[in-house]
């Protein structure tokens, strides 16, 4: 049985990616964490997300801390399908 490893892998290790880790994130804070990622300001992304401006940075502080954890989970592949046996 073989298995692949993701594009999504860093080549020196089994851990998660930023981008795979984003990803994996509950989409207010993916969103949220993708706009301060691109440069915009608090105001434009309490816009986007239809929260208060003043909400914004608990927001990214609490998606920082479930993307750190995301990014230190280990990865373990998955044997792919049709592998031998």
């Amino acid at each position: 049985m073989t298995t692949e490893v993701p594009k999504f892998l860093r080549p020196y290790g089994l851990r998660v990616d930023r981008l795979f880790a984003i990803g994996e994130l509950p989409v207010l804070h993916a969103v949220a964490i993708r706009l301060r990622d691109a440069g915009v300001d608090h105001r434009l992304i309490a816009v986007a997300l239809a929260i208060s401006q003043e909400d914004v940075p608990t927001l990214l502080e609490i998606a920082e801390a479930k993307l750190s954890r995301l990014e230190a989970t280990e990865f373990t592949p998955r044997p792919t399908a049709g592998g031998s046996g």
